[in-house]
């Protein structure tokens, strides 16, 4: 018995130095699991869970959190929100893919919600050459409280190979903010994080005008967002 604690201590142990050593912002291939199912068994505890109200991918202690099926890419851990830099601004962050992956929707988390039924945002993934990957068509985020928004891509079902995309995001307002990693000295590696396209009702387009290559320093390009 007492071995057992020892090996369980451990193991604990390690899962927290590997969890520090992933730092704000998580790039991984996990099965992820949701907490608001209760199945028979749980879940094992090496496996990743996502706390839906919060937007914390956490370890998998918690009995009642059922794993989902869907591979997920999860990018982030909510340390603030940003809003928009203007109206119909296109505003950019970075989204570095590790392994290739079917992607169908694309889920932000909105940090602070917007109520108006006249105001549209829509987000998505483009290529270092402005190409949509993935982009969604404009929503209203008035959800009520602050959580995922998980929206499907206009492209349909898209096979992304790894490398590095770019996130866009978009609206006719400013009210609305997602959810980031607020690191410091984030090296950006473009000129700026605002494209020079803008959009009309907040609804992203196809393409978009990606700025030249720089390395500037950002704390607001990581976006919590997840692929799947």
């Amino acid at each position: 018995m007492a071995r057992t604690i020892r090996n369980f201590l451990a193991f604990v142990g390690l899962a927290a130095c590997l969890l520090a050593a992933l730092g704000a912002a998580t790039y991984s291939k996990v099965t992820l699991v949701s907490q608001t199912t209760t199945p028979s068994g749980g879940c094992a505890p090496w496996q990743l869970g996502l706390n839906t109200t919060t937007g914390s991918v956490v370890p998998c202690i918690v009995s009642t959190w059922a794993p989902i099926s869907n591979l997920y890419y999860v990018q982030g851990n909510p340390s603030a929100s940003v809003a928009l830099s203007g109206s119909n601004a296109v505003d950019l962050g970075l989204i570095q893919l590790p392994y290739a992956m079917a992607v169908s929707k694309i889920a932000v988390h909105v940090g602070t919600v917007d109520a108006s039924t006249s105001d549209f945002y829509s987000w998505g993934m483009y290529t270092l050459a402005g190409a949509a990957v993935c982009h969604i068509t404009a929503i209203n985020l008035n959800l009520g409280a602050a959580g995922f928004s998980d929206q499907a891509c206009i492209e349909g079902t898209v096979a992304v190979q790894p490398g590095e995309y770019i996130f866009a995001w978009s609206g006719n307002a400013q009210t609305a903010k997602l959810d980031i990693s607020s690191l410091t000295n984030i090296l950006f590696p473009l000129s700026s994080r605002t494209s020079s396209t803008t959009t009309t009702s907040g609804q992203l387009t196809a393409s978009i005008s990606i700025p030249s290559a720089g390395q500037t320093e950002n704390t607001d390009c990581l976006h919590e967002l997840m692929l799947h």
